[in-house]
């Protein structure tokens, strides 16, 4: 009787730490969004109180062009805490299904985690407008997404 061997696809033990990293921060991400979601909407109720809030105590002073702006920031994060929460969840479950397929070696789930990352760090812009807080969510939210979408593309040639 004659055997056949297959060649049995072997992850490389870089891309296996990649997801796993990956499978965790996810994870962590759609649980956290996903437990935050249903307490969003008592912060429309918030944004009254906070609007008095700053006016008895508004800061003035050299920074005053910055905290107005970050008042302004919050005041919209509160107004859009569902939406936002909502639409982190679902593109981090879509760049966890591809992380996923790189684990299978698919490298569809290489362009699907990259597409997910780049709208998900583009969220505060989205959601917030454009400001110098919202760039800066942008700016280190975007550093480790772009690290991680370097390190995947070095493992491309392992995925078919």
């Amino acid at each position: 009787m004659e055997t056949q061997s297959t060649e049995v696809e072997k992850r490389p033990a870089f891309l296996t730490v990649l997801c796993i990293l990956s499978f965790i921060g996810l994870g962590y991400v759609i649980l956290t969004n996903l437990l935050f979601l249903p307490l969003t909407p008592f912060f429309s109720h918030l944004i009254p109180d906070f609007k008095e809030l700053i006016q008895d105590n508004f800061y003035s002073g050299p920074f005053e062009n910055f905290v107005y702006d970050a008042i302004n920031v919050a005041e919209k994060a509160m107004e859009f805490a569902w939406a936002i929460s909502l639409s982190k969840m679902l593109l981090a479950a879509l760049a966890l299904w591809g992380v996923i397929l790189m684990w299978q070696l698919k490298k569809n789930g290489f362009y699907l985690y990259a597409l997910a990352k780049i709208v998900i760090i583009t969220l505060p812009i989205i959601f917030l407008g454009y400001n110098f807080i919202a760039a800066i969510g942008v700016i280190s939210g975007g550093f480790f997404a772009l690290i991680f979408i370097v390190l995947y593309a070095l493992n491309l040639k392992s995925m078919k």
